[in-house]
């Protein structure tokens, strides 16, 4: 109570290199303490998707950014995160958007939250080391594509389940895949993600920082949103 989620979108943000220290910047001048901020979604700009190599230098600059701002908790990162890779012909990242908290006196039916993208990766444990599964890797067939969307709309609900939550809560949708979706499927992920689903979903050709996973789903509910040019 007495506090709200407000995202910014950017048309022109900045490179990743500098992108927490200028969402740190605009806060303060708008009054707004660093540990407001509570999420971030960056677009990398390549002709594919990274390699865990590329995509580990790039979270380590990104966590020491956080780190250097005080902005970690237990040495863990706090802060939700969208990163998707849009084919380009050149190179280079932006930041997209950012959601922060903010103070305010209107009621709030509806609890405001923002979800990390969540790919068609399953974790499972073996021998006290975690790996990771692709569902149906490489697969581009409506059974495959199928099986992806089942899986991301399930671990969807499971994380909103643990935040106490569920798809009524939901006000924006994102999907983040290159895969043609036949109409039969887009009819069956709204319809699976009722009463969400009657909201729409905003699809992006796009892809998951890094390969095989081919298809990535966040979701959100927010007091406002807000459109700059630039920071």
């Amino acid at each position: 109570p007495g506090w709200e989620l407000r995202r910014v979108v950017i048309a022109d943000g900045p490179r990743a290199a500098e992108a927490v220290p200028a969402v740190l910047g605009w806060l303060s001048a708008q009054g707004h303490a660093h540990s407001a901020l509570c999420g971030m979604e960056f677009r990398q700009f390549t002709a594919g998707q990274m390699t865990r190599a590329e995509f580990a230098a790039f979270n380590d600059a990104y966590v020491a950014q956080l780190r250097a701002a005080g902005l970690l908790v237990d040495g863990k990162v706090p802060l939700t995160r969208t990163n998707v890779v849009m084919k380009h012909s050149g190179t280079g990242d932006a930041l997209h958007a950012f959601t922060y908290v903010a103070p305010s006196s209107a009621p709030q039916p509806v609890p405001n939250f923002v979800l990390s993208a969540i790919p068609e990766v399953r974790f499972r444990t073996e021998q006290g080391r975690l790996h990771e599964e692709v569902v149906e890797a490489g697969g581009d067939t409506p059974q495959a594509v199928r099986a992806k969307l089942d899986f991301i709309a399930q671990a969807c609900g499971a994380r909103l389940r643990q935040l106490g939550l569920d798809w009524r809560q939901v006000s924006q949708m994102q999907l983040y895949c290159e895969a043609d979706l036949p109409r039969s499927l887009q009819w069956e992920l709204l319809c699976g993600i009722e009463p969400a689903g009657r909201r729409g979903l905003q699809c992006f050709h796009a892809l998951p920082p890094i390969g095989p996973a081919a298809m990535e789903m966040d979701a959100r509910h927010v007091a406002s949103e807000h459109h700059l040019e630039r920071l």
